[in-house]
């Protein structure tokens, strides 16, 4: 009898993932088909005419819905990132014309089915009537009248499954949304918790450090609320997007406290921080890329009293590798084949790209207010000693729990 042999096991050091094993070849690996070009979402902005300042006052007016709704309906904090990545890809999909051609009782129609969608996804169910009530009352702020409203409920009734389902069929009922929030809170939760296991590696991170990675964990939280209400989802994934957002904040931290890469009290990343917790590291090109394609997006979508603008472009591969540990620096891999002439090209090429880009951002953009931060206070005390006046300034106006930016709502665009 022939020796059965051990192809696979989970507690070998050296186990990989042998897709012909565990995969039957002939199912493909899900990849995130939703990805975009900054070139093909600037182009879905302009209308049959190439004007874009009806999208985006509509784009405006649906994802401040969605933010007033999902705050309305206490969802958590991850359902309203899917909520604006599943109305960006339905935009994405459909166009800004079709968009614009939607009457009040449609787009409220599809702005309840993206809500209900999206709690069904992160599973933070309400009742039917919940959701409903809130929709109306939000894209009707100025009917009273009782009768007026319970057609507009009826109107609902009678089309909302329908509308759901189509909506599934749009969306190819690819609802597998890799959700930065849920990553973030399951892999580095613990340091914002008192129950810290000494004896696992992981913890083992020295005072300093847990010190600071938890405000900047905070910072990061906030951060990536409020980019989601740009289209960010179409252009990274959500791990890349995570590691950016960790990249980012540890760089706005030491900018805003004036921590020059020589002083002790500067925050630098400790030995194998990404490596240990996602399978591929984001590179120093890419994390580069989205930070500045981001500044490129808060130009052209909403104006966000909280976008970060400028600061953007001033996270280089120099800035970059100051805050990760060696061990964690990865490259973008050039192909062997490429002359180096080809090569040149191909940079100088990228290079004239992205300054026809920055030439072409239109300067007429949207504002998004915020209200009042009620937590502000809180991380005053906290961490008021340990931090500059300038960085606890930034804390109080960007620090905030689950929905307590407020987002004034506008009259609806004229279309």
């Amino acid at each position: 009898m022939m020796e059965k042999k051990i192809i696979f096991n989970e507690n070998q050091p050296n186990a990989k993932f042998n897709q012909s094993i565990l995969w039957p070849s002939v199912i493909k690996l899900p990849e995130n088909t939703w990805l975009f070009d900054i070139n093909e979402i600037l182009k879905n902005l302009k209308d049959e005419n190439g004007d874009s300042k009806k999208a985006r006052s509509m784009i405006k007016y649906c994802i401040e819905i969605l933010y007033k709704c999902a705050k309305d309906l206490k969802t958590q904090d991850q359902c309203f990132l899917i909520m604006s990545t599943l109305f960006y890809r339905y935009w994405m999909l459909e166009g800004s014309e079709e968009l614009l051609k939607l009457d009040t009782e449609r787009i409220g129609l599809l702005l309840l089915t993206i809500i209900i969608t999206s709690c069904k996804v992160t599973e933070n169910h309400r009742k039917t009537y919940a959701y409903v009530e809130t929709v109306l009352k939000r894209t009707n702020p100025t009917v009273t009248s009782a009768t007026v409203m319970d057609k507009k409920k009826w109107y609902i009734r009678e089309h909302l499954l329908n509308e759901e389902m189509i909506f599934l069929s749009k969306m190819k009922f690819d609802f597998n949304i890799s959700n930065p929030r849920v990553y973030l809170d399951s892999l580095f939760g613990y340091y914002t918790k008192f129950n810290i296991d000494n004896e696992d590696s992981i913890m083992s991170d020295d005072l300093k450090f847990r010190k600071q990675f938890g405000i900047i964990l905070k910072d990061c939280k906030s951060f990536m609320t409020n980019a989601s209400t740009q289209p960010i989802a179409l252009i990274c994934d959500g791990i890349d997007f995570l590691q950016f957002s960790l990249v980012f904040t540890a760089y706005h931290f030491n900018k805003t406290n004036k921590f020059k890469p020589s002083d002790d009290n500067f925050f630098r990343f400790t030995k194998g921080f990404f490596s240990r917790k996602f399978e591929t590291v984001l590179t120093v090109e890419k994390t580069e890329y989205i930070s500045k394609v981001l500044y490129i997006l808060e130009k052209n979508f909403l104006n966000n009293k909280t976008n970060k603008g400028e600061i953007l472009l001033e996270l280089n591969k120099e800035a970059i590798i100051d805050l990760i540990n060696p061990s964690d620096v990865t490259y973008e891999q050039s192909t062997e084949d490429s002359e180096p002439e080809a090569k040149k090209q191909k940079i100088d090429d990228k290079k004239d790209l992205y300054k026809s880009i920055l030439e072409d951002i239109c300067g007429n953009v949207l504002e998004f207010f915020s209200g009042p931060v009620h937590t502000s206070n809180y991380y005053a005390q906290h961490i008021k000693n340990d931090v500059s006046d300038e960085y606890l300034d930034h804390l109080r106006k960007n620090i905030l729990s689950t929905y307590d930016l407020d987002a004034k709502i506008n009259s609806m665009p004229k279309v």
